[in-house]
């Protein structure tokens, strides 16, 4: 009988809601005891986006379950590029709709929409999220979808047109130059995205750098950053890491780092784009500094330093519970929305002696405005953590250690282990080193403050489960990798050919921790080391659960903030929510820069 009554509840919800958008959407052909309410039914707009017309259907037949409901004056199929506004329930059936995802708009005004496909648009109108009733799963923009912005004024749904169509060839007029000992250059992408990458071949070693930017949109912010190498004893590596995404947290146990199985992280934070790309191309330094292979402290050499960077500007982003909560009878993931004044990555990489460094810089501006959506969200007292992925290569078999033990983040029993380094072992050499707990600087008002950063390897287990889903999608990792193989290092899928990148994968998961954080601007600058001549460590046997033949870190130093390096060939389906619109946030006393 319970079950009864729920079903019938459920039928009832369902065809109440059917009726209201067929009542509410004036098309040719509805019935007529529908057509009564229509004079008064109005949505309120709660969906702006804006992307790639990638289909037009004019005179568009509505047919749901063989019942034709009448005619759009237009179907319009968009290709996401940007997220300004969603709805709580933007998803198909259970899968939220990401940046690459198409969508499909119901544009019902009498004059035909003023695109095409390949026209890049923005869209405000009404997400009908119910399933199986007329328009579900699309965007209404029609004369019934408007908001009211005063007395006598309202706002209408519409498709705007930003930019017509650009053409771009499948594969781009260019490529990376790997012939050059160091070269910038940009790579179409498709309309309205473009590739900035950094090359490095110097000293036997080769780094590549790639970012997203766009002069049409906001840019995204997404970067990879790899390095590639030959040991003395003939062991390939290619070596890396990603940074997933950000976390605040509550340092309740005063241990300075976020304890996940204990409930410290408050929230993890997204960020989406940027108003504004500023590229520093690479330039080759040469400094002069003691000599590491000779005896004499009088004996000197010179370094050639390789420094690049890039900068985003007035950044939006959000922060969303690691688990979902109810908030005025609705259940979300979303915190706030924020906006940060800066992101800048700064890149110096070197060879001493035999042996590599990237220094890498990573600075985030001042949160500047915040927009809660309850009124306990806040990041009072709240310290940054910066969770990082590695995938690792080589052609011997390999070990991670961690304060001197195996360490492997995929097996269930890792534990969570604070550490000041961590190093990636064949046999009984070492290869390469991840330096962490240097000092960072806290800018409070302007006023620098010196603090000793934290680091903890981590279990997978440990990423927030609604973080999850945002993490090195599969199409992200095939593009990335064609990438690679195909241009960057073609000769790399002869002797390394299992390259795997998704999070899941990693044996290595660490986190950066800056317990004092409470929004304001942080600077940092941690170092990878790469041996060129490998350095003897007491042997050790690789630990069980790793692959035999493979050990590959991306060396991603510090880049894209959302997700696994995103895909470096095509942006396509799956990608991770953007949300925020800056016009839309309260500021919170920062100025904007």
């Amino acid at each position: 009988m319970k079950t009864s009554k729920t079903r019938k509840k459920c039928f009832h919800v369902l065809l109440t809601t059917f009726l209201l958008l067929a009542s509410s959407f004036s098309i040719a052909g509805v019935k007529s005891s529908y057509a009564q309410s229509a004079e008064t039914s109005v949505l309120v707009p709660d969906t702006l986006i804006r992307g790639v017309v990638k289909g037009v259907h004019l005179n568009y037949e509505i047919v749901l379950n063989k019942v034709n409901y009448g005619r759009l004056t237009a179907l319009i199929t968009v290709q996401i590029t940007e997220i300004l506004e969603r709805p709580e329930n933007f998803s198909y059936l259970e899968t939220p709709i990401r940046i690459g995802d198409f969508v499909d708009v119901s544009y019902n005004y009498s004059d035909p929409p003023a695109c095409g496909v390949d026209d890049i648009v923005e869209v405000y109108g009404f997400w009908v999220s119910t399933h199986y009733v007329p328009f579900s799963q699309t965007t209404r923009v029609d004369d019934r979808v408007l908001k009211r912005a005063s007395d006598d004024a309202f706002v209408a749904s519409y498709v705007k047109l930003i930019a017509e169509g650009i053409e771009i060839g499948e594969t781009g007029p260019s490529k990376v130059e790997t012939n050059s000992e160091y070269s910038n250059g940009s790579i179409s992408h498709e309309p309205g995205v473009n590739l900035w990458y950094t090359w490095v071949n110097a000293s036997g070693t080769q780094v590549a750098f790639f970012t997203y930017y766009s002069e049409v949109h906001n840019s995204p912010i997404q970067t990879f950053l790899g390095q590639h190498y030959m040991t003395d004893n003939e062991t390939e590596v290619f070596i890396g890491n990603t940074l997933l995404l950000m976390e605040a947290y509550n340092d309740t146990d005063r241990n300075g780092v976020p304890e996940a199985d204990f409930g410290e992280i408050k929230y993890f934070f997204l960020v989406n784009s940027s108003e504004t790309f500023t590229p520093t191309p690479v330039q080759k330094v040469i400094t002069e500094a003691a000599s590491l292979t000779s005896d004499s402290p009088q004996m000197s050499e010179n370094i050639t330093h390789y420094i690049w960077g890039i900068q985003y500007g007035w950044v939006d982003g959000f922060l969303l519970f690691p688990r979902d909560r109810v908030i005025d009878g609705v259940s979300t993931s979303i915190a706030a929305r924020v906006n940060i004044s800066s992101l800048t990555f700064t890149y110096n990489y070197y060879v001493q002696g035999n042996v590599s460094y990237l220094k890498t810089g990573f600075k985030a501006g001042r949160v500047v405005d915040f927009e809660p959506h309850a009124s306990d969200v806040s990041l009072n007292g709240l310290g940054l953590s910066l969770l990082y992925g590695t995938t690792m290569l080589a052609t011997k078999p390999y070990a991670i250690l961690v304060n001197g033990e195996s360490y492997n983040s995929k097996l269930p029993e890792a534990p969570t282990t604070s550490t000041s380094r961590a190093e990636v072992v064949v046999g009984n050499k070492k290869l390469y080193e991840f330096i962490f707990e240097e000092n960072y600087t806290l800018y409070r008002n302007s006023v620098p403050e010196s603090y000793v950063s934290k680091s903890v390897a981590s279990p997978i287990e440990s990423i927030p489960s609604n973080a999850a889903v945002y993490l090195s999608p599969y199409w992200l990792v095939g593009s990335l990798l064609r990438l690679l193989s195909e241009d960057v290092f073609p000769e790399l899928s002869a002797s390394l050919p299992n390259i795997g990148l998704e999070y899941a994968n990693s044996s290595f998961v660490y986190r950066v921790c800056y317990p004092k954080w409470e929004g304001w601007s942080i600077e940092h600058d941690p170092t990878y080391v790469a041996y060129l001549v490998s350095q003897e460590i007491p042997l050790i046997s690789p630990p069980a659960g790793l692959p035999i033949e493979t050990i590959a870190t991306v060396a991603v130093a510090v880049a894209g903030l959302s997700a696994v390096a995103l895909a470096l060939t095509e942006l396509r389906r799956t990608r991770r929510i953007l949300k925020a619109n800056p016009l839309t946030m309260h500021n919170v006393g920062g100025k904007r820069l």
